[in-house]
């Protein structure tokens, strides 16, 4: 068991890691601002009720979206919750420099997923990571272990889901289907459209 000390203090590294322009939203705190979109309020309510949920966020820029992930990364982060979160493109980016150096592995991986532990994966910007094979096949394994053992996901994307579909599958046909349906069905888990 862990110290309250060492507890602090990694519950501080990944608090900063947070972007500095959500770093100060929280669910307890946060404001729903209705004139962004009209169902941020109802958004809001829902995350205060349901923090453990799984959400997958589509809509359009500016909707609150993003926010609404990095707040339930932090509420995560602060009830000692296994958390990861940043953007696909970033979680891609880390696979492929591990694929050519054993040493960079990245934040998360599918293995870290197959556990008891629950943990959270929020993923912001799903849509705008490029659909290689390989960025395919790993958020498909990804996500699978994520459904697989009852995982908390939350992704936004300003792609509804049968874009994130199509975008998915340019490169691997199969694969991009296979995501949504693991994203739609994931344990817990909420779809929330912001267009």
């Amino acid at each position: 068991m862990r110290c309250d000390c060492l507890r602090r203090s990694i519950r501080q590294i990944k608090l900063a890691t947070i972007p500095p322009l959500y770093r100060m939203a929280s669910i307890a705190t946060a404001v729903a601002d209705p004139n962004r979109h009209k169902v941020q309020p109802t958004l809001f309510e829902m995350l205060r009720g349901r923090p453990d949920a799984s959400y997958v966020l589509c809509g359009s820029n500016g909707s609150g979206k993003t926010m609404a992930g990095w707040m339930l990364y932090r509420w995560a982060v602060e009830h000692d919750k296994p958390a990861v979160g940043l953007t696909c493109a970033e979680l891609v980016a880390q696979y492929r420099a591990w694929q050519f150096d054993a040493e960079k592995v990245p934040v998360i991986e599918p293995g870290d997923l197959k556990t008891g532990e629950k943990r959270l994966l929020f993923l912001d910007e799903l849509d705008k990571a490029r659909p290689t094979e390989f960025a395919a096949e790993t958020l498909f394994h990804l996500f699978d272990a994520a459904y697989s053992y009852q995982h908390q996901i939350v992704v936004t994307s300003n792609t509804p889901l049968e874009g994130l579909a199509e975008h998915w599958s340019r490169n691997a046909i199969t694969i991009g289907p296979s995501i949504v349906r693991r994203l739609m069905e994931i344990h817990n888990g909420i779809l929330v459209d912001m267009f």
